[in-house]
């Protein structure tokens, strides 16, 4: 352990020294490993390495320690040493090892969740994203484990960076990116209903040659949101994958709770919703159910998330997304929500119909008990407002904005001039390209055919 020590000093100062240590080390990696006491040893030396100059060698080293395993009373230093860590390591040297940093911060999310304080992990993380993000609209793992520390300590707001943030690109070279956190991602990255169903429709049309289980829960979510939000489910896109499309016909109970809602009968609706209990139940955020009663408390719970806090699964379990006692989804909630959402949705529908009708008919109509509780609805909702804006957009921070938004245009528009560029240079891409369309183009074969129908 002493040579490996002296090695992570005498070679942690330049780009070349650093390839060459990281070589080294990897190497090392697995008899470090065997080596009697490794973990303790490996402790000692974390003592001696400075956590910024010798960020590469620091990673190595807590490997060891986790492979070699922690003892209970070693678990809270760990905690803490990985903490301060995680917010000062190099950059250039973690790009070196990602495979290892993705590791560290997973097992690290996975013991601060066991400490009782999910909270502790998230700023952390957040630093820690930064450190392996090729850039800023790139997608790693981590993003995955930030959003569930949040949702489990119920920090809502400290994620609300993060998910402002637009994905454009998964680099899994650079990351270790999987499908499945991908999916998570997806899954997890919920704040607002337009932006809940533009992620959760990329998690339904990512490329997929199996179905599995978090599309299906994805799946799930989409309809409810849609709803809620819209008032009807869109179609799923003609680029979906076939074997999602065939995943999610089973899920009849939510295609009836969306044909149910589609007559704008409170009553079909409610019949369908206790018909299916069984599989909305087991919601662990009663709050969600309670709360969702109002239509205020609706809005309030729109400015945060729509998931309910997940609870930790045995890793035994393949749906981190599901009650671990039951098996059953956490839509309670949500299908609470849904039912509500049919007053306004119905609201809505009157008006557009009658020019002028009574709050007494309105309630009649929409199944509310009274005209004030018609009225309550409609204000609550934002149906009625007598507020002028006073807004002329002739100020400096109109033209501020507006510079802005075509700023942001601008580098969207080259973004997607710089993919399609690289996808239509791609070998992989164009080996796919059938035989059909290639042959389209074919000079060869267009001139032979011509020289034949004017041979005599």
């Amino acid at each position: 352990m002493e040579e490996v020590a002296h090695s992570i000093v005498a070679h942690s100062h330049n780009a070349s020294d650093l390839v060459l240590l990281n070589s080294q080390l990897r190497q090392k990696l697995t008899h470090i490993g065997t080596v009697h006491n490794a973990g303790q040893s490996a402790a000692a030396m974390l003592q001696r390495l400075d956590q910024v100059q010798h960020s590469l060698g620091v990673l190595y080293m807590l490997e060891v320690q986790l492979r070699a395993g922690l003892n209970a009373n070693a678990e809270a230093a760990f905690i803490d040493y990985v903490s301060q860590y995680l917010q000062v390591a190099l950059k250039d040297q973690i790009v070196l090892a990602p495979d290892l940093f993705v590791n560290l911060c997973r097992k690290y999310k996975e013991r601060v969740i066991q400490s009782g304080c999910p909270r502790k992990g998230i700023l952390p993380l957040l630093s820690a994203i930064r450190t392996l993000q090729p850039s800023v609209d790139c997608a790693t793992p981590i993003h995955t484990d930030v959003l569930q520390l949040c949702l489990l300590s119920k920090c809502y707001n400290a994620a609300t960076p993060l998910l402002d943030e637009d994905i454009l690109t998964v680099e899994p070279a650079k990351t270790c990116m999987t499908p499945t956190d991908l999916f998570l991602y997806c899954y997890y990255g919920r704040k607002q209903y337009a932006r809940a169903l533009d992620l959760l429709l990329q998690a339904l049309t990512a490329p997929s040659m199996t179905g599995n289980a978090i599309v299906v829960a994805a799946y799930k979510k989409y309809v409810l949101t849609s709803l809620i939000h819209s008032g009807a489910v869109c179609p799923l896109p003609k680029f979906t994958p076939s074997k999602v499309r065939q995943s999610v016909e089973s899920e009849y109970q939510y295609t009836e709770l969306a044909t149910a809602y589609a007559t704008h009968s409170a009553e079909k609706l409610l019949k369908c919703i206790e018909q299916h209990a069984n599989f909305y139940e087991a919601d662990t955020n009663t709050g969600i159910v309670s709360e969702g009663l109002t239509k205020r408390n609706i809005q309030r719970l729109v400015q945060t998330y729509l998931t309910p806090p997940i609870p930790t699964p045995h890793p035994s379990c393949t749906l981190p997304f599901q009650d671990t006692n039951t098996g059953m989804d956490n839509n309670t909630g949500l299908v609470k929500l849904v039912s509500e959402s049919l007053t306004k949705r119905n609201i809505q529908r009157l008006t557009q119909t009658y020019l002028t009708l009574s709050l007494g008919d309105i309630a009649s109509q929409v199944g509310l008990s009274s005209a004030n509780d018609a009225e309550l609805q409609m204000l609550r909702d934002g149906m009625v407002n007598f507020l002028e804006d006073p807004e002329q957009y002739t100020s400096g921070a109109t033209a501020s904005l507006i510079d802005r938004h075509i700023k942001e245009s601008e580098r969207l528009a080259k973004k997607l001039q710089d993919m399609d560029d690289a996808v239509s240079c791609d070998r992989t891409y164009l080996k796919q390209v059938s035989v059909k369309e290639r042959a389209r183009y074919d000079v060869s074969e267009n001139f032979a055919g011509a020289s034949q129908m004017f041979q005599p």
